[in-house]
């Protein structure tokens, strides 16, 4: 481990500063928002006042602030004891770099459970990810407080959880904490009754109290005082909080007898939340909304309405020239906090980049448009250079927004830097095109002399403002950009988390393939080939479900649904484009296993997770996911699966297979809307074989 760093606590210390006492809360985007709306619907009255705690929440549109360790692999927040907690040897950066803090955190498991139930103290649940700064700046602040953590050690069992190394535990308790009535997002804060179950929350939370915002340890006493002085009644409305998000998801798994309607019910979700003025879904903050472009692009695919298509376009030009594209280096950002695209918070998550190439590149083949090409010729660059492992095959996880550099530096751009780095010719167009003037037309919050990128003037737009010739004005674009992206590489770039998650991987294969195919690389396609031997390599064996990832101590667990699915998925892909029969094969059998492991007896859908054989808490049982979240549903893939694995094979039970998964999931499709664009796919390959069948 290493030792603070003094660099990285001077730009956390003058960011707090700069936005008062508190960081912004994050905001969730539409999809993170629609998921929740039937648990809030059904949560309303659960809880009174007397148990509630009611804690800020923070700003929704501004950007959190800077992330902590540099690595994957270090820590600096100073731990009193002089020893590290049971993190130390965890499998995951996120949750490494809290071994040294005072507060002795458990990762989750029955050991922390059980030493709960037999102490009788509610539980500390913190759930957060790497790439999260506000969870950044609450180690930093809060947890790293003495006080806060004595109070946490001797009243508490203190467990962490990373997001996405469990994002089954993150689905429910972000169910259950809307169901308290509090945003969704990260870091989420929730007391626990000894057999997991919420009675209070937050989300980010200082070590002081500020303005109407508690500080932690108000909170953290709160919480006790409640459990201790009103214990029935935590108990029971914890229990009842529960037992809405379990009415909740029923209302989600709601069979039907046909899917003649499904698509037509979902695709008028998905034009009702269309943001014709702006692109994308919703009036305010702005995703990549990966799920919901590749369906539309499918459909128009399949339909050739010019409709569907601007709808696709719309968005897609949208990212493109808006600050949630990196102009500089490629690759997506998380999310934008406006409407407008231009207010961007800075992680790049893999998962993301797979929906940005796969849906750039079909737009390209379906449009034959350049510029769809030319990004995600890009993305696809960024990932394979400088966010995964070349050597040996891997995707990784995600890339943190912030260096110890300060705020928001290594991403954004003063007049000077440009004529620093570039030719006075290169210069004067750069800052024209990318809309970088001193004061900035779009300045960034916290540093108001510095400017994000976005595309301010089209390269036409330009050329013919200048007077210059168009190939010209993009000659100097091209070049300007190449030389800022080496200007940034000066710079210490943002950490990266090197977790090899199997269905985040398995994404980005399939994203690989496409490209390989559309964009004429077949490099690409040979990566994704390297990256699938690595994973079968290490975690597949015959008959048994594919692991969750590979992390530094090897592999992780435990194997959820969209492990399984999003992996076979990628091996369909493998073998259609390389005709490697082991491919094929490997595929039908995590198809087969998955379906005796996660199939629900009493529905035809499946399950995200098996239960352990020693079941820990008493949180929701295993759900049946259908929204789209952070991948496809994985019901809705596994539907896909099926469907090409009865073309591949002739084997009528995969077909049996896909329309049992379909059909439990028929009856919710009017409420489902935009949230479940992945099954709505389904739906229409199901529709494109059946006709095939019929002619």
């Amino acid at each position: 481990m290493t030792a603070q760093r003094p660099e990285r606590h001077r730009a956390l210390t003058e960011t707090r500063s700069r936005r008062g006492s508190r960081p912004p809360r994050r905001g969730a985007s539409l999809g993170t928002f629609l998921r929740w709306l039937l648990v809030a619907v059904l949560a309303v009255g659960v809880l009174s006042a007397g148990i509630w705690l009611a804690v800020g929440r923070g700003d929704t549109t501004r950007k959190a602030a800077a992330p902590v360790a540099d690595d994957g692999s270090a820590s600096w927040y100073g731990r009193a004891t002089g020893a590290p907690n049971k993190l130390a040897n965890a499998g995951t950066p996120f949750l490494r770099q809290a071994s040294e803090q005072p507060v002795n955190w458990h990762e989750w498991g029955s050991e922390a459970f059980q030493l709960a139930a037999r102490l009788n103290r509610p539980i500390l649940l913190d759930i957060g990810a790497f790439w999260c700064s506000a969870c950044d700046l609450m180690d930093l602040q809060s947890y790293s407080d003495p006080d806060i953590a004595t109070l946490v050690n001797t009243s508490f069992i203190p467990i962490r959880v990373d997001r996405d190394l469990r994002p089954d535990l993150d689905y429910r308790y972000q169910a259950m904490a809307q169901a308290l009535g509090q945003p969704t997002g990260w870091p989420l804060t929730l007391i626990l009754t000894p057999d997991g179950l919420p009675y209070a929350g937050a989300g980010y939370l200082p070590p002081v109290a500020a303005g109407d915002e508690p500080s932690l340890k108000e909170v953290l006493e709160q919480a006790l005082a409640a459990y201790r002085d009103q214990r029935s009644d935590v108990v029971a409305r914890a229990q009842t909080v529960a037992s809405s998000v379990v009415d909740a998801e029923k209302r989600l798994a709601k069979g039907g007898e046909s899917l003649a309607e499904v698509e037509e019910n979902i695709q008028a979700g998905i034009v009702a939340t269309f943001d014709s003025i702006n692109g994308g879904w919703g009036a305010g903050a702005k995703t990549a909304f990966g799920p919901i472009v590749a369906y539309v692009l499918e459909s128009y695919a399949a339909s050739h309405e010019p409709e569907r298509l601007a709808i696709a376009t719309r968005t897609l030009d949208a990212m493109a020239n808006g600050s949630l594209y990196d102009h500089v280096m490629g690759g997506l950002f998380r999310m934008t906090t406006d409407a407008h695209w231009r207010e961007p918070l800075f992680e790049k998550l893999s998962f993301i980049q797979a929906d940005g190439i796969a849906n750039y590149a079909r737009a390209y083949e379906l449009t034959g448009d350049t510029r769809y090409r030319e990004v995600a010729w890009a993305i696809a660059d960024y990932v394979q250079s400088r966010a995964a492992d070349r050597e040996q095959g891997g995707f990784y996880a995600s890339q943190a927004a912030h260096t110890g550099r300060g705020v928001d530096d290594y991403y954004s751009w003063t007049p000077i830097e440009v004529e620093t780095a570039l030719t006075p010719e290169q210069a004067s167009v750069i800052l024209a095109h990318f809309g970088i003037q001193n004061p900035p037309t779009r300045p960034l919050a916290e540093k108001p002399d510095r400017s994000v990128l976005y595309v301010a003037n089209p390269a036409a737009a330009l050329a013919e403002e200048l007077g210059r010739p168009l190939a010209e004005v993009r000659r100097l674009i091209a070049t300007g950009r190449q030389r800022m992206a080496e200007a940034r590489d000066r710079q210490r770039a943002p950490a990266l988390d090197r977790t090899l998650y199997t269905s985040w991987n398995g994404r980005l294969i399939s994203a690989f393939v496409l490209a390989g195919r559309i964009l004429e690389r077949p490099e690409l396609t040979q990566f994704a080939a390297k990256t699938a031997d690595r994973f079968l390599d290490a975690l597949y064996r015959p008959g048994r479900p594919i692991g969750r990832g590979i992390g530094e101590a090897g592999a992780l667990s435990p194997p959820l649904l969209e492990d399984q699915v999003l992996m076979a998925q990628a091996l369909l892909d493998l073998y259609d484009a390389t005709g490697q029969g082991s491919y094929l094969r490997i595929a039908r059998d995590l198809f087969d296993t998955a379906s005796k492991r996660h199939a629900n007896p009493n529905s035809g859908g499946w399950l995200d997770v098996i239960a352990p054989d020693d079941p820990v808490g008493n949180i929701p049982p295993a759900c049946m996911p259908i929204l789209d979240s952070t991948t496809s549903s994985a019901n809705a893939v596994a539907a896909l699966v099926a469907l090409r694995l009865a073309e591949h094979s002739g084997d009528a039970r995969y077909e049996r297979a896909a329309q049992s998964i379909l059909l439990a999931f028929a009856g919710s499709a009017q409420e489902l809307g935009a949230m479940a664009p992945s099954y709505a796919l389904a739906v229409l390959k199901w529709n494109e074989r059946a006709k095939g069948e019929t002619r």
